[in-house]
């Protein structure tokens, strides 16, 4: 599969696109120390997983945001950029289901939520997260696993 490169745009930790480094695709990270508004895609890209930060998006209460979605579009944006510019077999952007993203994009076609400690998923033991946002951001290794053999 060394022909075959993914990207996971917004990406430092990985979870997402795990099963297609498992197999032996390409997997370029373009997270925070490329940003995606620097990146200019290879050619023959297969696949795209974009997790742009969510937070100007968020509907959550209890955290303080300042809900700037001209700053949160900036990431998407270029995300949409690099999808554009691959034409790829597949792309996903990945965001909550119930934050404001949607009133960009559309509504999702498939949403799904993680648990709130990182303690009572076994499978995200091998990820290292820093933060909340960190732990929020991991994919459900079921939820990539299932992505990866329906678009390999």
């Amino acid at each position: 599969m060394k022909n075959k490169i993914i990207l996971h745009l917004c990406a430092d930790i990985g979870s997402d696109t795990k099963p297609y480094s498992d197999a032996g695709y390409t997997v370029i990270k373009v997270g925070i120390d490329i940003g995606v508004e620097n990146f200019i895609p290879p050619e023959n890209v297969h696949g795209v997983i974009a997790n742009p930060v969510c937070t100007e998006f968020s509907t959550a209460s209890g955290f303080h945001k300042t809900g700037d979605l001209e700053k949160g579009m900036f990431l998407v944006n270029h995300c949409l950029r690099i999808i554009k510019e691959c034409d790829p077999k597949f792309w996903v952007i990945e965001n909550p289901a119930s934050g404001r993203l949607k009133q960009f994009l559309g509504k999702p076609s498939l949403a799904f939520l993680h648990k709130s400690a990182i303690k009572h998923i076994p499978e995200f033991s091998e990820f290292t997260v820093e933060d909340d946002a960190g732990f929020r951001s991991l994919c459900s290794q079921g939820f990539a696993k299932a992505f990866f053999e329906v678009n390999r």
